[in-house]
């Protein structure tokens, strides 16, 4: 086969490359872009797989290469970057249940905090049993209450955490926990931070 033919035959693994696994994709990728004209082609491939990637929802994401099998460089940086979301999300109700019981925090609960996000909030007081909601959901409304004093070591938390509440509250297949939320916020004088942002006192400051 002359080289456009090859090249012809690669088009074909653009649009199915999702339907592959991460070990055929990084061969394929190798294979295509030796011929010559054939990068784009392999980029193509490889950016599909990405993309197709990153818009599923992984949950509890692990991946384990026991054969040390080659791995496309960008695939690996997007195997660890699910792996790091996933462990965010077991980790910050973790973080906040020791804050909470030891009165104090260190580094290991300063970063978790740091870099969780508004969707890591989210899936967390969605997911909780209603035993840790509870210490969950108390320690970080007391801390948002004094969300200027936990900003220097907590960044934007506790931002976070009431962005969080609010997308759960406007959820209308959620009626209970929305209810809980409601709730819980307006005992901590917090439910003006449930209207939309437009509309919500700034800073999160507590309701006067």
């Amino acid at each position: 086969m002359t080289n456009a033919e090859l090249i012809s035959e690669a088009q074909a693994f653009v649009k199915t490359s999702p339907l592959l696994d991460a070990y055929t994709v990084t061969t394929l990728y190798k294979d295509i872009s030796e011929i010559d004209g054939g990068q784009d082609a392999a980029e193509a491939m490889l950016n599909n797989w990405l993309t197709a990637f990153k818009e599923k929802q992984h949950e509890n994401f692990a991946f384990e290469n026991f054969w040390n099998q080659p791995i496309h460089p960008a695939i690996q940086a997007a195997f660890d970057a699910e792996k790091a979301k996933a462990q965010t999300k077991s980790t910050i109700f973790e973080a906040c249940k020791h804050i909470a019981t030891q009165n104090g925090w260190g580094q290991k609960q300063e970063a978790t905090l740091k870099t969780a996000t508004v969707q890591d909030f989210e899936w967390t007081i969605r997911t909780l049993e209603a035993s840790d909601l509870r210490v969950f959901m108390l320690k970080f409304l007391e801390m948002c209450v004094q969300a200027e004093h936990y900003k220097k070591n907590f960044g934007s938390a506790t931002d976070n955490f009431l962005v969080a509440c609010r997308n759960i509250y406007s959820d209308q297949t959620a009626p209970r926990l929305s209810k809980l939320i409601d709730l819980l916020l307006k005992d901590a004088k917090l439910q003006s931070q449930l209207n939309p942002p437009s509309a919500a006192a700034p800073e999160f400051l507590p309701d006067q």
